[in-house]
């Protein structure tokens, strides 16, 4: 449903999309107001659908739901690239999920990346402004005897896992060049500020 623009008194609402789902809960619109993703947590179908203007009437394109079993809760998108990037909160009743997505279409794969702690959840969701100035920290990695050296400078810290998607944790007190033994268990790690 929608206003035309901020109403100070009682006006008409206008319905624009009816998904004929009682468990839709969050939209997002693209700046041109011609495609609206719809969150809908109907388990086993539910997931992000995609809504599409034709110039007269709304239809439904498709809708993601790989990676959501139990369909999602919240959306938000990035329509700034010529693909829609899409994130999703999962909705599990515990320990959910935001997931994401490249808009390529009805078959486009989700990626998790971030799943809420233990007897967690995430609520809500939506993209902030980035920073022009923000220059993304580089990690490089040297091959030594035994071990690997890792390097960066600034002020990040460093963080370790033993799984890609896993969760990560500090190394404690690593400072750049940092070395690792390459004797243990696999590592990945990243940068965070």
């Amino acid at each position: 449903m929608r206003f035309t623009g901020m109403p100070t008194a009682a006006e008409a609402v206008e319905q624009v999309i009816n998904t004929g789902s009682n468990f839709s809960s969050d939209c997002e619109v693209n700046p041109s107001a011609n495609l609206i993703y719809v969150a809908d947590n109907l388990p086993g179908t539910g997931g992000i659908q995609r809504w599409e203007f034709n110039g007269s009437t709304w239809n439904l394109a498709y809708t993601l739901n790989n990676s959501l079993p139990n369909g999602a809760y919240y959306v938000t998108a990035d329509f700034s690239g010529p693909n829609p990037v899409v994130y999703a909160v999962t909705a599990e009743a515990d320990n959910n999920t935001i997931v994401r997505y490249t808009d390529t279409g009805a078959g486009a794969t989700g990626t998790i990346v971030a799943n809420a702690g233990v007897n967690q959840n995430f609520r809500g969701l939506r993209l902030g402004p980035a920073s022009a100035s923000a220059t993304p920290p580089l990690l490089s990695i040297t091959r030594a005897p035994g071990a690997v050296i890792l390097n960066w400078s600034g002020a990040f810290i460093l963080q370790s896992s033993t799984n890609v998607v896993g969760t990560y944790t500090d190394v404690p007190s690593a400072t750049a060049p940092y070395t690792n033994s390459t004797s243990g268990a696999q590592k990945f790690f990243r940068l965070r500020q």
